[in-house]
């Protein structure tokens, strides 16, 4: 029976052209859904990883998942269209109505909106102590206590855990330990060697670092814990689209030689910074005036501090947006880790939804600026941020 013209045109253009082909770039799945011979191999792919619909797997998203894992040294690995839909998977993943969890103090801003505002919605309870101080981490656990929750490289001043002491306690008392490593990234730590159960990534930031596509990603050893994280990544429907795994994979091909510069930059624009008149404090771990100098040089890969810069000047919203007025070279974007050098101001941003109070109490204000270092030449950077904080 012959087809008519409509007819042939949507079945048209789908063949595999060649028997042997091998591209240098993985070819993108841009597809919502994938043709079944027949209710066997159906129920085939109910029994192993098979692609029939994008939200459940994709090529190019598990193509991620295994870049991602190999990183985090990792067994498996879920790929999210957001940092946040990380978090959120991973934080379920644990916890249940009725418990309780312990998050460092210092975290990023929606991290703490969520665990304060939305999962108390559930009846799960969240306590913030400093994760510096190990007998207020230790008179914290109750005995609903289930979780542990900590970045290792603080947004946005920087304050380093000792990841050791963090795990050392939760094994004691039978927790959880989920570590957010965007800061850092698996270039500089690998959180799954010193016992963490869970590390979330943003690939919207370093990893990636083309200020392209948002996307996260949450690494596991564990696989009974995988399997309860993947049911609800599943149904959460957070999943990544195929083009933005496979630009994360390219953006991820250079990252290590990206994030070598971002830090090195870091290293050179921190001390020049802390040497300035009109500047009250830097906060970079590259710094011997940092409280956690020597924790940085003992955990995070040799001659690395991260590629964020913070500095603190008069606590003035006015002052700060002439600052950041006074800038030619460097931009203001709410997101870090790209390849070029940015700005982003915590009290309007990454921890505009915290309480002013709240913020005060772990030394964010006004008077706070974060810098993510790109890779320009450090030079550039430098003459730009000299001049635009001369103009104050």
């Amino acid at each position: 029976m012959s087809k008519s013209l409509e007819t042939r045109l949507l079945n048209l253009g789908n063949e595999k052209i060649g028997e042997n082909i091998y591209p240098e770039s993985p070819a993108i799945y841009q597809t919502s859904s994938f043709i079944i011979k027949d209710l066997d191999e159906l129920y085939q792919s109910y029994e192993v990883e098979d692609f029939t619909y994008s939200r459940l797997s994709n090529p190019n998203r598990s193509q991620l998942s295994d870049v991602i894992s190999f990183l985090e040294k990792g067994n498996r690995s879920l790929i999210f269209s957001s940092g946040m839909g990380a978090i959120t998977t991973a934080l379920f993943t644990v916890l249940r109505s009725g418990d309780h969890v312990i998050c460092n103090s210092k975290l990023y801003g929606e991290t703490t909106i969520l665990l304060k505002e939305i999962l108390s919605e559930y009846g799960i309870e969240a306590d913030f102590v400093d994760f510096n101080n190990k007998e207020e981490l230790q008179n914290g656990i109750k005995s609903n206590t289930k979780l542990l929750y900590t970045e290792i490289i603080s947004n946005p001043l920087t304050s380093i855990v000792d990841i050791r002491e963090i795990v050392q306690i939760a094994r004691e008392n039978n927790l959880r330990v989920i570590v957010d490593n965007t800061f850092t990234t698996p270039f500089l730590i690998s959180p799954l060697e010193y016992g963490v159960d869970m590390v979330i990534n943003s690939l919207t930031k370093s990893l990636n670092g083309h200020f392209d596509i948002t996307a996260g990603s949450l690494t596991m050893i564990d696989e009974d814990l995988f399997k309860r994280a993947e049911k609800l990544f599943v149904l959460f429907g957070a999943t990544l689209d195929p083009n933005s795994a496979w630009l994360a994979i390219r953006g991820i091909r250079t990252a290590e030689l990206r994030i070598e510069k971002q830090n090195q930059n870091a290293i050179q624009i921190a001390n020049v910074l802390e040497k300035h008149p009109k500047i009250n404090k830097v906060f970079h771990p590259s710094l011997s005036t940092h409280p956690q100098h020597n924790l940085a040089k003992e955990i995070i890969a040799t001659g690395n501090f991260g590629s964020i810069v913070s500095f603190e000047i008069e606590d003035s919203y006015k002052l700060m947006n002439t600052l950041i007025k006074n800038f030619k070279l460097i931009k203001y974007v709410n997101t870090l880790g790209g390849y070029k050098t940015t700005v982003s101001h915590p009290c309007s941003s990454s921890h505009y939804g915290i309480e002013d109070a709240e913020r005060r109490k772990v030394g964010i204000h006004y008077g706070i600026l974060r810098i993510s270092c790109g890779i320009e030449k450090a030079k550039d950077l430098i003459y730009d941020l000299t001049q635009a904080i001369n103009c104050l």
